[in-house]
């Protein structure tokens, strides 16, 4: 890779003044900035996070055990990111969102999701695959759990499902479905239910 702190020649600095960086590697420095901004977004962990991190501040323990990270792991994970800030309480560690455009980039990137599955329903729907999404009343679910044709799936984090959950309910946290899918069945209906 070529070190741009300097000219062709290897003798003037970049940012000597007169120096006219051509806009090649403006446009250049640009994007690649904006790939590692990307790739800070590429963790679903990171992802969780943030998201739990806008609905107001949260100490390091309260994340790490939502997500089923141990809680250096989800420091690691926050600090990485880049995107928030800290504050300490004691022995305490509070995150909070930072001054960026967090809100604005996590909602672009719910919208493009909402978009994609709009297109994969218009996909299924036009094939063999049946899929289903709604809601059902209690009495409905019971019913299809005494005839023992459905899955309850409760997409929580552990803590939660600890403090109380559905009968005969499977708990696989939502930050875990896509590793653990193949824990489903495939010949039985999943519903999901979270918070």
């Amino acid at each position: 890779m070529r070190d741009y702190t300097k000219d062709a020649a290897g003798g003037q600095a970049l940012c000597s003044p007169g120096y006219r960086v051509p806009a090649r590697l403006v446009v250049e420095c640009q994007i690649r900035i904006a790939v590692l901004n990307a790739a800070v977004m590429s963790s679903s962990h990171r992802l969780m996070l943030l998201e739990l991190i806008l609905q107001g501040e949260q100490p390091v323990e309260q994340l790490a055990e939502a997500t089923n990270l141990s809680m250096a792991n989800a420091s690691q994970h926050l600090q990485r990111a880049g995107l928030v800030t800290t504050r300490r309480d004691g022995k305490r560690i509070f995150y909070l969102v930072g001054s960026g455009p967090v809100k604005k980039v996590l909602d672009s990137l719910q919208a493009y999701l909402d978009q994609t599955r709009e297109e994969l329903r218009r996909q299924a729907a036009s094939s063999n695959i049946v899929t289903k999404a709604g809601s059902m009343s209690r009495e409905q679910l019971l019913d299809r759990l005494l005839v023992g044709d459905v899955v309850q799936l409760d997409v929580r984090p552990i803590r939660e499902f600890a403090e109380g959950h559905l009968p005969q309910a499977v708990c696989i946290p939502v930050a875990e479905l896509e590793a653990r899918f193949a824990e489903l069945p495939r010949d039985k209906e999943i519903i999901a239910y979270c918070r």
